[in-house]
């Protein structure tokens, strides 16, 4: 997976609007503390199911998450599994499965 120093990301100049899967984009991420412009990643156009499946798995030193989903089917089973640092998060706007999403997120105080 190649990002185990990686720490911040901004997605503020990507084009997402034809990506639909983002399983596992960023597991085992370890030091990844901060994304910005999140909701840039979910602007898919299409009609069929977001995955976001384990996508910050084990992101141990993530701290604070917010998403707006766009009023999409959304796929998040274990999106934040172990990610110990997180503390807030707010997923807005999305149907759909949410098994174990924030499963061993010890420090989370505000969901």
């Amino acid at each position: 997976f190649g990002c185990s120093n990686l720490t911040k990301v901004d997605f503020a100049s990507f084009n997402t609007s034809n990506i639909k899967n983002y399983r596992y984009t960023f597991y085992h991420c370890f030091e990844l503390e901060s994304i910005l412009n999140f909701n840039k990643l979910f602007k898919y156009t299409g009609t069929d199911t977001l995955d976001a499946t384990n996508m910050f798995a084990n992101c141990y030193a993530l701290k604070k998450i917010e998403a707006d989903f766009n009023n999409r089917t959304c796929d998040l089973t274990s999106m934040f599994l172990n990610c110990h640092s997180l503390t807030f998060a707010k997923l807005a706007n999305f149907t759909g499965k949410t098994r174990s999403t924030f499963a061993s997120c010890t420090s989370l105080v505000e969901l």
